[in-house]
């Protein structure tokens, strides 16, 4: 393990300390700990990122062989999807 320095304003030294009495453990471990969980979400949404590109990759062209389609459907459809939806932040 690796020791290193990190400033805290007053008011998160403060948090802190009461965070660390209230659970028993060191404030070293609370820092530790919210650390790995910082970590663990990003992965678990670049996880989530890489199974919605596979989805997308997955569906690609399972409508061309379709005959009963029109253009209005899909004009239709698209007038009708959320374009500025942030996909990043589903769960998936």
């Amino acid at each position: 393990m690796t020791t290193t320095q990190i400033e805290l304003t007053d008011s998160q030294v403060g948090i802190l300390r009461t965070f660390a009495q209230k659970t028993g453990k060191t404030e070293d471990q609370l820092v530790t700990e919210v650390i790995s969980k910082f970590i663990n979400d990003i992965g678990s949404n670049e996880l989530s990122e890489a199974k919605r590109r596979q989805a997308i990759k997955a569906a690609a062209g399972i409508w061309k062989d379709r005959d009963d389609l029109t253009d209005e459907f899909f004009e239709k459809l698209r007038k009708e999807s959320n374009r500025n939806t942030d996909w990043s932040n589903r769960n998936g």
